[in-house]
């Protein structure tokens, strides 16, 4: 039987929704319940956090250690910035504010547009390196866009905590606004399907935006579009439903808030995909400069392929369910981040003995797989704070995914990879693998477990005819370290537990979740230090990546 792909998606959000509403109705009250997750571009009475916002150009999240940011995040530039929220409050009068960081080494430019009107505009010139606040009154109706852009100077990149908006009468005077409103004409696109949105893209320039209306938009195609500066695509909850998006030499488009089945782009630049949810996979072929960030991406025979990417983020992401590689990066692909992802649920087939004389062989599951291809290599890459877990419920019992899988290099061999500090329970003796690491490939403080008694092994190879004299191996916990390459690596500074090892004397759970991997108190893994210990910190801290919680 033929499955509607486009019909299970909306039954897994609506089932996502009931079983939302059905927990809240079941959960008896308790004292303090835990407030809810915020919503990816969400805008309400209140405080909202920077990173909560729709980053749609420019603008990127990062990490500080700063009194006065209360969620050790903001948002800052590298770039031209636009960054976008719904208002999801009641119509009224209310007073808006943007709570910047003014740096002493540059005075960068604000613009706050309310609905694709400019409201207020002020330069950050206070050059003192504290935190302030621009203000103004306005009337805000429920699904107004509140949008924030910015022009970066010097060494400021206009950093951004947070939005506060207040009921006008229900606060103390305040000082009178920086600036008076000043109305001009709407630049955002308001568009309910394909036909719509490619003639909205037609006319855009650089910097402009595109709201998605919920609807079903099917296949879109587009060919040679291309912006110096990104043009943004936005729904609301994954409300505005794509069959298939294909880019072909095009620029600039970031998307965000869709649901789509298959997202690809071809001999490209300057892609992004964040927000969304994918049912299907995530294909890029050829393009500089890619973002794939905060996504749920369900594969189907794989989930996402990178073939030939230059300077790309993975970060943030749920990428699970598929038969074969979660995620592959293959060729001339290099500057690239791969962090803060949770991988899981593989659902390899074996066909050996299904009695069909019409299938053979079996499904080669990889969590993460990297090869070379045309020649080329891929290379300065960093796979970071991951967690993978094959949950062995689903997919044939008798195949057995992989982990991290780096192997099969041409020309040159693997140089400048870091794999560090993530977190492994996979049942494969190729939990992480590397063949072929020939010049500066670290693997460096990763916690593994073994899943139902396998795994937890790293191993170095030589079937690649290179060696890996360039291969570095320290600081990890696992339960072997496997190494059949002549050259020797450097391998010392290991916690290697060994197969009779009590695992539930070393870690705290099965691995399914990163709290797993904290050491018992007064174990040996504790006392050694080994394994991702300063991420579990910032993990136990509260520090928790969206796509870990």
């Amino acid at each position: 039987m033929k499955v509607d792909r486009k019909e299970l998606r909306r039954a897994r959000r609506h089932a996502r929704k009931l079983v939302s509403i059905l927990t809240a109705l079941l959960t008896p009250p308790v004292e303090q319940q835990p407030e809810p997750e915020p919503t990816l571009g969400n805008v309400g009475i209140g405080v909202t956090e920077a990173e909560i916002l729709i980053l749609a150009s420019g603008y990127v999240v990062e990490e500080v250690d700063h009194p006065e940011f209360a969620s050790g995040k903001v948002i800052r530039t590298i770039g031209p910035g636009t960054a976008i929220g719904d208002f999801t409050g009641p119509a009224g009068r209310y007073l808006v504010e943007v709570a910047y960081f003014d740096e002493s080494d540059g005075q960068a430019l604000f613009d706050l547009w309310i609905d694709g009107k400019k409201v207020l505009s002020w330069t950050a010139d206070a050059d003192d390196d504290a935190l302030h606040r621009a203000k103004v009154e306005v009337d805000l109706e429920p699904g107004d866009l509140i949008t924030i852009r910015v022009t970066p100077n010097a060494g400021e990149p206009a950093r951004i905590d947070r939005i506060i908006v207040s009921e006008v009468d229900e606060r103390e005077p305040t000082e009178p606004v920086e600036e008076e409103p000043e109305p001009v004409p709407s630049d955002f696109i308001v568009v309910t399907n394909s036909a719509e949105l490619k003639s909205a893209l037609a006319i855009s320039k650089g910097g402009d935006a595109i709201r998605l209306k919920g609807g079903v938009y099917g296949n879109l195609s587009l060919s040679g579009l291309a912006f110096a500066e990104p043009v943004s695509i936005f729904g609301s909850d994954a409300e505005a439903e794509f069959d298939e998006i294909v880019m072909t030499d095009c620029a600039g488009l970031v998307w965000s808030g869709i649901a789509v089945d298959a997202f690809r782009a071809y001999s490209s630049k300057q892609i992004a995909l964040t927000g969304s949810e994918v049912d299907g996979i995530v294909y890029m072929k050829d393009i500089d400069g890619l973002s794939v960030a905060g996504n749920d991406v369900a594969g189907n025979f794989h989930a996402m392929l990178l073939n030939d990417v230059r300077d790309f983020v993975v970060k943030g992401n749920k990428i699970h369910g598929a038969q074969e590689d979660l995620m592959r990066i293959t060729g001339n692909s290099h500057g690239g981040e791969v962090s803060e992802n949770f991988f899981f649920d593989t659902r390899p087939k074996d066909y050996r003995n299904d009695g069909d004389s019409t299938t053979e062989g079996y499904n080669h599951s990889d969590f993460l797989q990297m090869f070379g291809a045309n020649g080329y290599t891929p290379h300065d890459i960093t796979i970071r704070r991951n967690l993978m877990f094959d949950d062995r419920a689903t997919g044939d019992k008798s195949v057995t995914p992989q982990g991290i899988f780096i192997s099969d290099p041409q020309k040159g061999g693997f140089k400048d990879l870091l794999i560090e500090e993530n977190l492994i329970a996979v049942n494969s003796v190729n939990s992480i693998v590397i063949n072929g690491g020939q010049e500066s490939v670290v693997v460096l403080n990763n916690s593994l477990i073994p899943l139902n008694g396998g795994g937890a092994i790293i191993r170095v190879r030589n079937i690649a005819r290179m060696d890996n004299s360039g291969t570095i191996i320290t600081g990890n916990a696992c339960k072997e370290i496997s190494n059949d390459d002549g050259s020797s690596p450097t391998i010392s500074g290991n916690y290697v537990y060994g197969r009779g090892a009590d695992i539930s004397a070393l870690f705290a759970g099965i691995g399914s979740r990163w709290q797993d991997y904290v050491p018992v108190p007064g174990s040996e893994l504790e006392a050694s230090g080994k394994g991702a210990k300063v991420f579990l910190a910032e993990l136990a801290a509260g520090k928790v990546p969206a796509a870990l919680q």
